[in-house]
């Protein structure tokens, strides 16, 4: 069974480790998980489809608060599918519980409330990250321009495909800062979560202090992965779109995106069970039982 070893000399976090035990349970528990993530599944086709309906009915120029407004509402929606979906998938990894697949979804107890109060509190302080990256790409931007334009037109002129390669830069840079923002903010306080569906009463201070040692690592694994899959799954959603019915586009999405979901989750779970399990005795910490 699942036996994470931990060595008490080592001080970084086994990245590949982690994502290997990952597979191996999520696969052992892929009946469970199977039946699990039919209501999730479910509930994003309807929710995807609203949304189709909803923007194909509001052909004219809107407002940007309007705008903001709309994806907050459809991001709240798609966002509590997770959060309680979550909950499920921590204690089945960490705990080895079972939970029916008709109860889990529908069983709003206080850890739920806490739970999903903190997925959206930190799932919002990441897209505040990502707004602190945007606004400071964009105020590189005008002085960027100026420095490398005349630069770049320059060798355009023996090279015409470079003339537009300043922008690709900036793009470039853009997306490495918001992504590091994100997944940095990530990294310090998504321990939370698992903490919070094992029903430990932590907060965010703890959760920044319990992952500081381990913060690069933990970016890559709950940081960095997650946006490259949201990333793919977006442009393959753009893609596939275009050659599927509808209905068969929404249903292959959900699948897919329910199913990286839970494996996003189990890596979460695990770094947390290797964290707190290897944290020197001075430092605060949650114990959780050993699956035998």
């Amino acid at each position: 069974m699942f036996d994470l070893q931990i060595d008490p000399s080592r001080k970084s976090m086994p990245i590949w480790v982690i994502l290997r035990e990952t597979a191996s349970q999520v696969w052992v528990r892929k009946g469970h998980f199977g039946r699990l993530m039919l209501l999730p599944m479910v509930v994003t086709i309807v929710i995807g489809y609203l949304q189709n309906l909803w923007d194909q009915s509001n052909t004219e120029e809107q407002p940007l608060v309007q705008i903001l407004a709309e994806g907050v509402f459809w991001s709240v929606l798609y966002g509590i599918i997770p959060a309680l979906f979550a909950i499920a998938i921590h204690r089945s990894i960490l705990l080895d519980e079972r939970a029916s697949s008709s109860r889990w979804f529908l069983r709003l107890s206080k850890r739920e409330t806490i739970f999903t109060g903190w997925y959206f509190l930190i799932g919002g302080g990441m897209w505040f990250m990502a707004a602190i990256g945007a606004v400071l790409i964009g105020a590189l931007a005008v002085p960027f321009n100026l420095w490398c334009s005349d630069l770049f037109d320059l060798m355009g002129e023996t090279h015409p495909w470079i003339k537009n390669i300043s922008q690709t830069i900036l793009i470039a840079i853009g997306g490495f800062a918001i992504g590091f923002l994100v997944s940095y903010f990530a990294a310090r306080t998504s321990l939370m979560l698992p903490a919070t569906a094992l029903d430990q009463r932590q907060n965010l201070g703890w959760a920044w202090t319990i992952s500081k040692p381990h913060t690069m690592r933990l970016a890559f694994l709950v940081g960095v992965i997650p946006i490259a899959s949201l990333l793919f799954q977006t442009l393959g959603s753009i893609w596939i779109g275009e050659l599927l019915w509808e209905p068969a586009h929404q249903v292959l999405s959900a699948f897919v995106y329910c199913s990286l979901l839970i494996l996003e989750i189990a890596v979460l779970s695990l770094s947390y069970r290797w964290i707190t399990e290897s944290a020197p005795t001075n430092q605060p910490t949650t114990i959780v039982e050993r699956i035998p």
